[in-house]
């Protein structure tokens, strides 16, 4: 894997819309509920945080999701 790999993964959620985090959501939000990744349509229409983002393009890509943004510093 390269990281162009994960941009591009990450690139298919342009024109997204933006949604933002709520205190008390789990990171990723709304993943509890489904299988992740989440599939593109899903997060196109439902929106994407930040974090969901990367993390979104991380697990397409065979890696685990790294968790909130605060995260990101410890992700090997």
């Amino acid at each position: 894997m390269k990281l162009t790999d994960i941009v591009n993964a990450a690139m298919q959620l342009l024109g997204a819309p933006y949604r933002t985090w709520q205190q008390g959501n789990p990171v990723p939000c709304g993943w509890t509920t489904v299988q992740a990744p989440l599939s593109v349509a899903h997060l196109r229409r439902v929106g994407v945080m930040s974090s969901e983002l990367i993390n979104w393009a991380l697990e397409v890509n065979s890696f685990p999701a790294g968790g909130g943004m605060g995260t990101y510093m410890l992700y090997p």
